[in-house]
């Protein structure tokens, strides 16, 4: 399982800043991280660019997780990862799931409060990267998995498939109504323990099939859209 606290998330809005002064900005906020620390980029220009520059200066010691993604800018968060510790493809998956559930948190808290404009930004926060955590796993993992020999059906527990259909039907569900605490309840019971299934069974399975590939497939799982 994962150590990442996520002690401090800074927002670095790449928007609002020059663009001959982005990428010193972002080295500078990355080097003041501590491990574990995270900052949130937000920018208008793809940030494939950005993403890579990054794991040629800083290779194996940070996650890149897109946040969000939509017609008028993205999102990302970086977190600062420990030097000098193996890295494991599914670090990235166990920080995400942590990510995720901070976002259902927010999102109740807003709406206990009253603050339905930032529960709106929360939910879709994460409606979008729930959605990205599923594709990574199964565009990403579930075929890594595969072709080391071992089908994802033969993986101990319930099907992970119909476990990822249950999940989205329930985010569909979610989307299309506007009194949601009651329905955000259930489907963070119904992640919990699916998350609790993969980072206890599935996930340390794969670290070992693919230990000799944990770099590549952590930059492939990044580098979805």
């Amino acid at each position: 399982m994962s150590n990442f606290t996520r002690d401090r998330l800074t927002l670095l809005d790449l928007c609002a800043i020059p663009r001959p002064s982005h990428w010193p900005r972002i080295l500078n906020a990355f080097d003041l991280l501590a491990e574990g620390e995270s900052v949130r980029l937000r920018g208008y220009d793809n940030p494939t660019t950005i993403l890579m520059q990054l794991q040629d200066l800083h290779t194996e010691e940070f996650f890149w997780i897109p946040y969000q993604n939509n017609k008028e800018h993205w999102e990302a968060e970086i977190i600062k990862r420990p030097k000098n510790q193996p890295v494991r493809v599914c670090e990235l998956l166990e920080a995400d799931h942590r990510r995720l559930d901070g976002l259902i948190q927010a999102t109740l808290a807003a709406e206990e409060s009253g603050l339905e404009e930032i529960a709106n930004r929360r939910f879709e926060a994460f409606l979008w990267g729930t959605r990205h955590h599923l594709r990574m796993e199964e565009e990403v993992l579930y075929p890594a998995v595969k072709a080391v020999g071992l089908p994802i059906h033969q993986i101990p527990g319930d099907n992970l498939q119909d476990q990822h259909t249950e999940i989205d039907t329930l985010l569909e569900q979610l989307a299309n109504i506007s009194l949601r605490s009651a329905a955000l309840q259930t489907l963070r019971g119904v992640l919990r323990r699916h998350h609790h299934h993969e980072e206890y069974q599935l996930y340390p399975l794969c670290d070992e099939l693919l230990a000799d590939q944990a770099t590549l497939h952590q930059e492939r799982m990044s580098s979805l859209p």
